[in-house]
């Protein structure tokens, strides 16, 4: 069973980037790659630009043979990119209350601009 989460990126006071994780998105994994590896305003921003993620890893980037069927270990799995599907972009919205409102996920981190929090 997988542990959904959303992951969203607050660009200023009134634009949010969020996008669907779907598998591990307990603290214990994504909060610690968030924190770890996405821990600036670019790096933060540059996640969710990737659009929905199928699984969070240490990075963005895509080594030869890397795609949904043989992910790369070290390497995150994007729907759009790694599986081929459209409509995965990235939520656009103008207030955190919007991005919740529109969100039904087990797990919800914000970065704030600062920091990774668990919302």
């Amino acid at each position: 069973m997988s542990t959904h989460c959303s992951i969203t990126v607050k660009v200023n006071d009134e634009k949010f980037y969020s996008v669907y994780c779907h598998f591990d998105g307990h603290p214990s994994h994504t909060f610690k790659m968030l924190s770890n590896y996405y821990n600036s305003q670019e790096k933060a921003e540059d996640l969710v630009k990737m659009g929905d993620i199928s699984f969070i890893d240490k990075s963005i980037e895509c080594p030869y043979g890397h795609y949904f069927d043989n992910p790369v270990k070290g390497y995150s799995v994007f729907y759009k990119r790694d599986r081929g599907e459209d409509s995965c972009d990235p939520y656009i919205t103008f207030s955190y209350e919007d991005v919740m409102r529109n969100n039904n996920q087990e797990w919800n981190y914000l970065w704030d601009g600062d920091k990774w929090v668990i919302k």
